[in-house]
């Protein structure tokens, strides 16, 4: 017989919700209430449920693409090739680090020490575990801040193009001081903490130490690049790394 005070199942109702198909939400309450069989109902909420639920499945592959797609990693490595034994990050600190809680608070992470001893790879692994959780990443270096800065150079405010930054989890600058700096990315650098400051968590992979970022930069006045670093610092996690570079070891062994 018919169910007058018919509701869904409380978990359809809420997928079909978490969906935002209304219209489909509405129709298949007015058709199973109009139902005269229980156990037909029942069926009927069962079959519907597994539409749904592949539904959901679908686009959560397909979200998890797109945000793979437009975060830019370079390799796209995860913790699955990462060896916490190699680091001389101590092993707390790494999994401190993999707990992302970090990037809930929007604070900062700045890896630097010599080349190759995993600060780029660590970074990216974290990354890619943040995608899986539903996080929005974006990769950047120096290069791609001075180009943001050039392509709205024209516009009244040339820091607009950074503002689709604020709106991210994490921004990762990787290799920042590996090559000399221009004054477009360094306007760029500035305009990147800017943009993040308390709102984005930004991770930055560096042979130098924050407080030799000014030596980085001299095109930009000190006092510009001072308080940029101290926004940098003020919620941020710095981390050193130590050692002989890891690919020339790698290299060296295979001989």
């Amino acid at each position: 017989m018919s169910a007058p005070n018919y509701q869904l199942p409380a978990g359809l109702a809420a997928q079909l919700t978490r969906l935002r198909v209304p219209g489909l939400k509405s129709a298949a309450i007015d058709y199973l209430q109009s139902c005269d069989n229980d156990a037909h109902r029942r069926r009927l909420e069962e079959f519907l449920g597994t539409i749904v639920e592949a539904e959901a499945l679908s686009r959560a592959k397909s979200a998890l693409v797109t945000r793979r797609k437009n975060a830019g990693l370079p390799t796209g490595v995860s913790f699955a090739a990462w060896d916490p034994a190699r680091s001389t990050i101590p092993v707390e600190r790494q999994e401190h680090l993999k707990a992302l809680d970090w990037v809930d608070r929007h604070d900062n992470l700045v890896l630097c020490g010599p080349q190759g001893t995993g600060k780029s790879m660590l970074t990216e692994a974290l990354a890619v575990e943040l995608i899986k959780r539903g996080k929005k990443v974006k990769w950047l270096t120096m290069k791609n801040l001075g180009q943001l800065i050039n392509r709205h150079a024209a516009d009244l405010d040339p820091h607009k193009g950074f503002s689709k930054l604020a709106k991210l989890d994490l921004v990762i600058l990787d290799n920042v001081g590996y090559f000399d700096v221009t004054v477009a990315e360094a306007n760029g650098f500035l305009a990147l903490i800017e943009a993040t400051y308390q709102h984005t968590s930004l991770a930055i992979t560096s042979n130098s130490h924050p407080s030799r970022f000014a030596d980085l930069m001299p095109q930009v006045r000190p006092t510009q690049i001072n308080a940029a670093i101290d926004r940098l610092m003020h919620h941020a996690i710095v981390i050193q790394t130590e050692g002989e570079s890891q690919r020339y070891i790698d290299a060296t062994t295979k001989r």
